[in-house]
């Protein structure tokens, strides 16, 4: 290349990164599962289906369109390892994110490709992580609170009305309610709520929750199985 050209090359990458446009990434998942009405579309791009073996770019917004929709995406958010999304052929996940009902969620941050994150506006997320892959666990962020995983297996639940539900099914996780406050911890087999613009509750007992049978919050259809290692 000319050396005129290549400075006109540097100068409009470095205009479209202070422009804070994301730069162009690899995949950070696959669609493992779709069940119908599952669209999916990246900022300034058209909205499309999403089937089985579709690709999660780096920013992809996902919407659940039905009580009956359901997916699961195998995902390597932060980049620490590769993933190959080409036809079903072998990848390399360090968790899966199942998500069901109408559901809103964010993979990644465009603008930010090494920090491993996951945004759910609304809905239903259970995460399932890899033990000990060596890569940072995703933390998720809702309308009312940062969650950041210190275990393996979690579950959000985002209603408009009533907040954050957190429940942790192995290990732990943090839970930073956005109005403020100190973090809560949160363990295996304990729940806690962050209403809006409030404080996350105190831990309660997974067992006792007869509080959560009315809706917006019902548990028995958010239950899942005990977690197991990623397939």
């Amino acid at each position: 290349m000319a050396p005129r050209l290549r400075r006109r090359g540097s100068a409009l990458l470095a205009l479209w990164i202070l422009a804070g446009a994301p730069l162009l990434a690899g995949p950070v998942g696959v669609a493992l599962r779709v069940n119908p009405r599952v669209d999916a579309y990246l900022v300034g791009k058209e909205i499309h289906a999403l089937r089985r073996n579709d690709p999660i770019e780096l920013g992809l917004t996902v919407l659940l369109r039905d009580p009956i929709s359901s997916l699961l995406v195998g995902f390597n958010l932060g980049g620490c390892v590769p993933v190959t999304a080409k036809g079903g052929l072998s990848h390399q996940f360090t968790g899966t994110a199942t998500l069901d009902g109408r559901t809103e969620v964010d993979f990644g941050d465009p603008n930010d490709p090494s920090a491993s994150r996951l945004r759910l506006a609304l809905g239903r997320l259970a995460v399932k992580l890899l033990p000990n892959s060596g890569c940072p666990p995703p933390e998720t962020r809702t309308p009312h609170a940062v969650i950041r995983p210190q275990g393996t297996a979690f579950r959000v639940l985002v209603d408009v009305v009533a907040g954050t539900f957190v429940g942790v099914d192995e290990g732990s996780v943090l839970v930073q309610a956005e109005a403020g406050g100190d973090p809560v911890e949160v363990r295996a087999g304990q729940w806690v709520v962050v209403p809006p613009h409030g404080l996350a509750t105190r831990p309660a007992s997974l067992g006792s929750v007869d509080i959560l049978d009315d809706p917006p919050f019902r548990l028995r259809d958010f239950t899942t199985q005990p977690p197991g290692p990623p397939q």
